[in-house]
């Protein structure tokens, strides 16, 4: 893959990341309404997809 797809994958799964996270905790931490493993799902499928962002640029 050239460099300027790399970057474009990662900014798309850094994007989605922000997104999951922005929509699964802290959405309902602001509105009150949150539950501890529905939180720590979206922050772990947040991370995830972070760590993959990573990797896709690195190679």
């Amino acid at each position: 893959m050239s460099r300027e797809v790399k970057r474009t994958a990662a900014q798309f799964l850094n994007g989605m990341a922000l997104a999951v996270l922005a929509a699964g905790a802290i959405g309902p931490i602001a509105m009150a309404t949150a539950m501890l493993p529905s939180v720590a799902v979206a922050v772990s499928i947040s991370l995830g997809l972070h760590g993959l962002a990573l990797f896709v640029s690195a190679k």
